[in-house]
C-alpha cells in the first residue's frame, strides 16, 4: 500500500501564475506549503509532466531538501524549489511540514558519552522565541518540575533570548525554514550523571525534519537533574551559554572549540540578569592552578573552559564589543581570526604583543593602570587567585631549566633578600632543542602603583644578554616566560628552555648557577640505615602528604617517578602505613593521575588498604549516595582497568555495590575482572534493578548480555 507522506493538504484560491504552470489537462489541487524529499536514495526526479517517461525528466532534488508544493494531480504533486527548479515529482517521496502544535511527538537524536541515543519528546511550549519539547526517561523513576520549565520558557522569550542577541547581533539571524524560534529539548533521566548540564546539537539530530545544507541551526539541549534541585540562575545561564553555540555553529560551523566556550562562557556573564558566579570563578581558579595552561587547546585537553573565557574577555575589554563579534564571525579560527582583525585594524598590535599582554593582565589585575590593559573591570566582582608560580627566584645567579608549550607562561616571583637586590641584570633564554623557537621574556615591577614592564623577545636575543633594571623598592617583581610561534600555533610540545640570571657586568661561570629553588624538587637519595621505623613512617607520611598536596605540580612537572621511588625506597627501609591514609591516597591516585600505575602498584605493595577510601567520595552516574568511596568503586567509576586488577590481586573485597556500578559504566572487561572475582550478578538496588538492567539503561547492551548470562549460570 502507497505510503501517505502528505499530511495536510491545505486548498488555495485559484491563480492565474498556477494555472499557467499547470500540467494541461491536469484536474489540479492548488496549495502554496513546504514540503521535504524524504528519498534515501540519489535524489528524486522532477518530471514536466505527471508521469513517468523516458524523456520527462527536467530536474532532480536531493534528498532532504525543501520545496514548494504548488498543485496536486493524483499520486503527483507540483513543486517548485528554492533554486527555480520546477515541475512534477511523485507524493511518496514528499512530507509535509505542517506548523507546530502543542502535544505534538517528535524524535531526538542525542549523544551520552559519545553514545547516540533517539528520545521521544512532546511539545510543551510555543512562544515568541523558542519552541520547548519535553523527554522523560520512561526507563527510569523521574520526572520534570513543571515550575522549571514553565520559569525557564519565560526567561528565555522575555530575556535570554533578546539579552543574547543584543550580545552578539546575528545578522541574519538564526532560522529554519524561515523560522527564527528556537528548539530546546528538556530532558529528564537520559544524562549520566544527577547534574544540570546542556549541549548543542546539530539539527541533523532532529531525524527526518531537515536537510544538511541547513544544518547550521540546531537545537539546544537542556538536562534537568533527576531529583529536581536545579539553579534558577545556573539553568538560565545554560541556555544562554547553549545559545551562543547555536549563533556561533549558525555563522561559522568550524571555529576553535577554546574560542567558542570561551565567548559562551563569557555570554552567560555579561547577561544583565546573571552576575558572575561560582561557576565562572571555578574556571578561572582552574587556570590560575595549571601549572602551564596552554590557550589554545581543546577544553577538554588543558585548562578547561577558563582559557577562552579569560582570553574572549580581556579581547572584549581591550578591543571592544565590535571587535570581538568581528574576532567571532571571521572565517579564521582561533589566533589566526586575531591576526586578520588586528591586522585591518592597523594600529601596529599584533597577536603576539597582544598575548603577551593579556599574560600580564592574569597576573596583576590591575585595570586602572597602563589604560586597563593588565586587568580586567568586567570580573571586578570574582576574587581571582594570581597564576600559577613556577617557583621562586631566591638567589642569584640563578639558572632555571624547564619546559613549555606555546601560548602557556611560566612565572616566577623574586623572593630575594633585602641585601641582595640588584641595581641591573643581565637575563638570557635560550632554547636549546630548537634554535628558530620564540618566546617572551618579560620583567614585571610595580613600583608605588605604576607598573614598568621590561619585555624581551627570544628572536631578538639569540646571542646577547638582555639587560634589564631592577628596582629594589618594588612591591612586586616577577618574570613571565612565554614560548610562542605564529607559524606552529598547532604545536601542543613543549619546549624546552633555559633561564639565566645574574648581576648586570659579572662574570659567571656555569657552576655558580642552579642556586636558585625555582621547582618543586626532591632529594635523589635518602639517608635510611639510620632511621627508625617510626621515622621512616614519619616520612612515608609527609611524603604523601606532599604528593596529595601538589600532585598537579608534580604530574605537570614529570616528577612522578621520583615519588615513586622514594615511596619504594622508604617502603622497603621499614616505613609502614597507619590509618585510612593508604586508602585515601590510592583514591587520589585513581583520580588524578589515572594513566600512572607505577606509584599505584607501590602504594599497593607497601600495605596500602585497598578498602579503605577516607572521606573522598565520588559521584559515578546516579551512584553518588548509593556506593561508598572505596578504592575498588573508585577504579570500577574511573573505568580503569588495570588498577580494578591490582586492587583485586591485593584483597580488595567484593560488596554488593560493585557490579551495579560496573553495570551503570558498561565496560565488559572490568565486568568480567568482577565475575571472575566472584561478584553476584543476581543483586539488586533497592529499586529491584540487577546490574544487568542497569547497563542496558546506559545503553549498555554487550554489558547487559554478560551479566544477564552469568546470573542465569548461577540459577
Amino acid at each position: 500500500m502507497r505510503k501517505l507522506w502528505l499530511l495536510v493538504i491545505f486548498a488555495l484560491s485559484f491563480s492565474q501564475i498556477a494555472a499557467q504552470d499547470a500540467a494541461p489537462n491536469a484536474t489540479i489541487e492548488f496549495t502554496d506549503h513546504p514540503a521535504r524529499v524524504v528519498t534515501h536514495i540519489n535524489g528524486l526526479n522532477v518530471r514536466s509532466t505527471p508521469a513517468i517517461a523516458e524523456d520527462n525528466i527536467v530536474g532532480r532534488l536531493q534528498p532532504g531538501q525543501q520545496v514548494h508544493v504548488l498543485a496536486r494531480e493524483g499520486d503527483w504533486q507540483q513543486v517548485r524549489s528554492e533554486g527555480g527548479l520546477f515541475g512534477w515529482s511523485h507524493s511518496d517521496y514528499l512530507i509535509d511540514l505542517p506548523p507546530r502544535q502543542l502535544g505534538e511527538k517528535r524524535q531526538f537524536r542525542i549523544y551520552n558519552a559519545d553514545s547516540p541515543v533517539r528520545v521521544n519528546a512532546e511539545l510543551q511550549h510555543i512562544g515568541p522565541h523558542s519552541y520547548i519539547y519535553v523527554a522523560v526517561n520512561p526507563e527510569r523513576n523521574v520526572s520534570l518540575n513543571q515550575s522549571e520549565l514553565a520559569g525557564l520558557a519565560r526567561a528565555f522569550d522575555e530575556t535570554i533570548f533578546s539579552e543574547t542577541y543584543a550580545l552578539w547581533a546575528p545578522d541574519p539571524r538564526p532560522s529554519h525554514e524561515g523560522d527564527e524560534r528556537i528548539v530546546i529539548l528538556i530532558g529528564v533521566g537520559y544524562a549520566q550523571t544527577n547534574t544540570l548540564t546542556g549541549a548543542y546539537h546539530s539539527r541533523a539530530g532532529m531525524p527526518g525534519e531537515l536537510h544538511p545544507e541547513n544544518d547550521r541551526t540546531g537545537f539546544i539541549r537542556i538536562e534537568m537533574s533527576w531529583d529536581n534541585d536545579v539553579s534558577t540562575e545556573f539553568l538560565h545561564s545554560t541556555a544562554a551559554h547553549e545559545l551562543q553555540h547555536l549563533i556561533q555553529h549558525h555563522f561559522d560551523t568550524d571555529e576553535s572549540r577554546w574560542v567558542d566556550e570561551g565567548l559562551s562562557v563569557l555570554t552567560s556573564t555579561q547577561l544583565s540578569f546573571l552576575e558572575p558566579g561560582l561557576f565562572e570563578w571555578g574556571l578561572i581558579d582552574d587556570v590560575q592552578n595549571q601549572p602551564y595552561a596552554q590557550l589554545n587547546r581543546p577544553p577538554e585537553e588543558m585548562c578547561g573552559y577558563g582559557c577562552g573565557f579569560l582570553f574572549t574577555t580581556y579581547i572584549l575589554e581591550r578591543l571592544g564589543l565590535e571587535s570581538l563579534q568581528d574576532f567571532a564571525r571571521r572565517p579564521e579560527n582561533g589566533l589566526a581570526a586575531l591576526d586578520a582583525l588586528l591586522a585591518e585594524r592597523g594600529n601596529g598590535l599584533d597577536t603576539e604583543t597582544f598575548y603577551a599582554d593579556f599574560v600580564l593582565a592574569n597576573y596583576l589585575r590591575d585595570a586602572q593602570s597602563a589604560d586597563g590593559r593588565f586587568g580586567y573591570q568586567l570580573l571586578h566582582s570574582l576574587s581571582v587567585p594570581k597564576p600559577y608560580v613556577r617557583g621562586n627566584i631566591v638567589e642569584l645567579p640563578a639558572l632555571v631549566q624547564q619546559s613549555l608549550p606555546l601560548y602557556a607562561t611560566d612565572y616566577y616571583d623574586f623572593a630575594l633578600s633585602e641585601n641582595d637586590w640588584p641595581q641591573a641584570l643581565e637575563l638570557a633564554l635560550q632554547f636549546p632543542q630548537s634554535a628558530s623557537q620564540d618566546a617572551w621574556l618579560q620583567l614585571v615591577q610595580v613600583v608605588e602603583g605604576e607598573v614598568i614592564l621590561q619585555r624581551y623577545r627570544a628572536s631578538d636575543y639569540r646571542d646577547r644578554m638582555m639587560p634589564a633594571t631592577f628596582h629594589p623598592d618594588a612591591e612586586q617583581s616577577f618574570l613571565a616566560i612565554s614560548p610562542i610561534g605564529a607559524n606552529a600555533r598547532h604545536l601542543t610540545a613543549k619546549q624546552a628552555y633555559t633561564l639565566k640570571i645574574h648581576l648586570a657586568g659579572s662574570e659567571v661561570a656555569a657552576a655558580d648557577y642552579a642556586k636558585v629553588e625555582s621547582t618543586l624538587a626532591l632529594e635523589p637519595t635518602l639517608e635510611t640505615v639510620q632511621r627508625t621505623p617510626g621515622q621512616l613512617t614519619k616520612e612515608l607520611q609527609a611524603t604523601i602528604d606532599a604528593f596529595l598536596e601538589n600532585r598537579q605540580r608534580i604530574y605537570a612537572e614529570g616528577k612522578i617517578a621520583e615519588y615513586t621511588a622514594r615511596v619504594r625506597e622508604l617502603i622497603a627501609a621499614g616505613a609502614v602505613f597507619k590509618g585510612t591514609k593508604g586508602g585515601a591516597v590510592l583514591v587520589e591516585v585513581m583520580k588524578h593521575l589515572r594513566p600512572q600505575t607505577e606509584l599505584f602498584a607501590a602504594l599497593l605493595a607497601g600495605g596500602a588498604d585497598p578498602n579503605r577510601g577516607g572521606s573522598y567520595m565520588f559521584s559515578p552516574d546516579a551512584a553518588a549516595e548509593v556506593f561508598d568511596g572505596t578504592p575498588l568503586n573508585y577504579a570500577i567509576a574511573l573505568e580503569a582497568k588495570d588498577h580494578v586488577r591490582m586492587l583485586l590481586a591485593a584483597g580488595a573485597k567484593i560488596d554488593d555495590t560493585v557490579l551495579l556500578l560496573a553495570g551503570i559504566k558498561g565496560n565488559t572487561r572490568i565486568i568480567q575482572l568482577l565475575l571472575d572475582a566472584g561478584a553476584d550478578p543476581s543483586l539488586t538496588t533497592e529499586d529491584g534493578e540487577t546490574a544487568a538492567d542497569l547497563a542496558r539503561v546506559y545503553g549498555h547492551l554487550a554489558a547487559a548480555d554478560i551479566l544477564e548470562a552469568a546470573a542465569a549460570r548461577m540459577n
